[in-house]
């Protein structure tokens, strides 16, 4: 268990955050004791349930020990810490590096290398990607 898991609210967690990281240790010492073969093999369609496909993209969790109990908790942490609002920020240039007081650097230098490589398909396609197995998924495309 990490530290976090262990008192997420001595690192600043809010209540609502501590609560789903206390959620996570938890599934995450249960799936600790399952194993991939006995995942797959009691549910014959976690690959279709577990992964999305959007021309040559593949997006496939099934291969990991995520369940689709472990996944919504995910996304409800995500919403927890406002995952999103945060991307919004760094997308906008915000100031959001805390150590350097500035904006990140890296986001324009992927906004450059995606316009010259025509990426506003892909990008479209994760928008369009909004759930897998029915559960709401928190979009980590840039709004670019």
């Amino acid at each position: 268990m990490t530290d976090q898991a262990a008192n997420p609210a001595a690192n600043g967690a809010s209540p609502a955050a501590a609560m789903i990281w206390r959620e996570l240790a938890r599934l995450g010492r249960a799936a600790g004791a399952t194993s991939m073969r006995e995942l797959f093999s009691s549910d014959q369609q976690r690959f279709q349930r577990l992964s999305v496909r959007d021309g040559d993209m593949l997006l496939d969790v099934s291969k990991t020990l995520l369940t689709e109990a472990s996944l919504a908790v995910l996304l409800d942490l995500a919403r927890a810490t406002q995952v999103e609002a945060k991307r919004d920020d760094m997308f906008a240039g915000k100031s959001i590096n805390v150590t350097e007081g500035r904006a990140v650097l890296h986001t324009a230098l992927s906004a450059m290398a995606c316009a010259a490589a025509g990426s506003r398909r892909l990008t479209a396609s994760l928008s369009r990607t909004s759930s897998i197995s029915g559960s709401e998924a928190l979009i980590l495309a840039p709004p670019w």
